[in-house]
């Protein structure tokens, strides 16, 4: 259902859900490329000219679960240092580069 106004829309209870599809380029290439018992220096390839921000979380590769390292690296950023890793600890990291704002947006109102 289309509306011509928002006043028309809010006439009536409703559900309109509006998409803004953001593509994202997806970084590669992720490399450790300073490795100590203290910290580890991490390099990525930005294929996105549009990313608003890069996410990116670690894991023991012995279990435990993914946490956020830091989820407002800044648009253009290939490097990263982390500097919380512990001795004698393997790890998985993952990134992503996110476009800052939700790919779909739900508008709903209602009427008595």
């Amino acid at each position: 259902m289309t509306f011509k106004s928002e006043e028309d829309a809010l006439r009536q209870p409703h559900l309109r859900i509006v998409t803004d599809p953001v593509t994202v380029t997806a970084p590669s290439e992720l490399a450790a490329t300073d490795i100590s018992t203290t910290s580890v220096t991490l390099e990525w390839e930005d294929n996105s000219s549009n990313e608003t921000a890069f996410e990116l979380e670690r894991k023991e590769v012995d279990g435990g679960t993914w946490e956020s390292l830091d989820d407002n690296i800044a648009p253009n950023t290939t490097e990263y240092e982390d500097d919380t890793v512990d001795a004698d600890t393997e790890y998985l990291y993952r990134i992503r580069a996110t476009a800052g704002s939700y790919n779909q947006k739900l508008w709903i109102a209602t009427r008595e």
